[in-house]
């Protein structure tokens, strides 16, 4: 059955389906078997792409889809993402994927059946992501105050995370925070460019030290004469450095143990700073009075024993001696000195005096440059 033709027809390509064709020979009048071949007209391969959300920003995912006509138990699809990485899909998809890198990128799909191939080809533009670095230490003091500062502080939005710390006050790229307790923490940061792009988050951790312990262990005296000399010693731990204050005062302010001198009633403070910068004080008050009273025994023993053997000046202070002289009981000056560490011996003109009642004047200065007087009587005894 069929059309006969005398020469080997063209084949349609009109009509898409299967048509079989069938040639023999005549030879001398002898005629051959039949041999078939058939021709198979597919349809066209339409490629093209459907994207679902131009441009695209870094990390942010999107889907692409094959919108072309081809039968999909047929076809197979080579796909190129230009670096995206594929998070769902095969064969026509729909693909889901994200660019990690920023930049144009191309995507191409070829569809084929037997014989027939499509390509389609679509440029997708992936917006960079704005960075979110800032920088953190590894550690600081609790209670401190930090400030968290973005490295970018020109973008539309930032968002901190930083529990439990306390905001103080800034916004956006600059903040200023606090821990109250000491631990280990994390900060984290996103920011959003001012084209909608997020960043991803980052994050960081930051240790909270306790305070060092700062602690005068010693005070030698806390009231004494103006112009003495307090000792205190600090509770040594071996790493920590020492500051006392007011500095001037003291012979060495940055030792554990120091001499401090003073010329008025003082609060003495020890600032400790251990290895990260953490500071801690501890304080004491310290009284120091003018002590202008002189003490003068009422009596004296010359007998060369080394106990009471020289009538002289006791004094808690550093009062400055303008004159002190010793009479006997008729009015002859038996001793004279203006230095305040002599006194008299019981002798006068190399000779012992006799037991008895003398009198004595002195005039000193005071730590204030006040002028005093004293006078009284002193019974020598043998």
């Amino acid at each position: 059955g069929g059309t006969q033709f005398p020469t080997a027809p063209v084949p349609s390509t009109n009509t898409i389906g299967a048509t079989s064709y069938y040639v023999l020979q005549m030879v001398d009048g002898c005629r051959s078997d039949r041999a078939q071949i058939v021709v198979e007209v597919d349809s066209i391969v339409g490629a093209s792409l459907a994207i679902s959300k131009e441009p695209l920003c870094q990390y942010d995912s999107v889907e692409i889809t094959y919108s072309g006509v081809i039968p999909a138990a047929t076809g197979n699809f080579a796909w190129t993402f230009d670096g995206g990485k594929i998070l769902s899909g095969k064969q026509a998809g729909p693909y889901k994927l994200t660019w990690n890198e920023s930049g144009l990128k191309t995507i191409t799909v070829i569809a084929t059946i037997p014989g027939c191939k499509g390509i389609a080809s679509k440029e997708l533009t992936v917006l960079p992501a704005p960075p979110a670095t800032f920088d953190l230490p590894n550690e600081f003091c609790i209670g401190q105050e930090w400030t968290l500062e973005a490295t970018d502080k020109k973008l539309a939005s930032y968002t901190w995370q930083f529990p439990p710390a306390e905001w103080l006050r800034g916004a956006d790229g600059v903040i200023v925070v606090k821990w109250n307790a000491p631990g280990r923490y994390a900060v984290q940061l996103n920011t959003v460019s001012r084209e909608g792009c997020a960043s991803l988050a980052v994050n960081d951790t930051v240790v909270i030290r306790e305070h060092p312990l700062a602690e005068i262990a010693q005070v030698s005296n806390s009231n004494i004469c103006i112009g003495d000399a307090v000792s205190v010693t600090a509770h040594a731990v071996e790493s920590y450095k020492y500051q006392w204050s007011p500095a001037d005062l003291f012979d060495n302010d940055e030792a554990i143990r120091s001499t401090a001198t003073l010329t008025n009633s003082a609060v003495l403070v020890l600032t400790v700073t251990d290895t990260v910068g953490c500071k801690a004080s501890d304080s004491t008050q310290v009284n120091a009075q003018l002590c202008c009273d002189l003490y003068m025994p009422n009596a004296f023993s010359p007998n060369g024993d080394g106990k009471n053997d020289v009538f002289k000046v006791i004094t808690p202070g550093y009062n400055q001696l303008v004159s002190f002289l010793v009479k006997n009981r008729f009015g002859e000056t038996v001793f004279l000195t203006d230095d305040i560490t002599k006194g008299w011996d019981g002798i006068y003109k190399g000779k012992l005096q006799d037991i008895g009642t003398y009198f004595y004047y002195l005039q000193y200065k005071c730590t204030d440059a006040s002028i005093h007087e004293k006078k009284g009587d002193i019974i020598l005894i043998r």
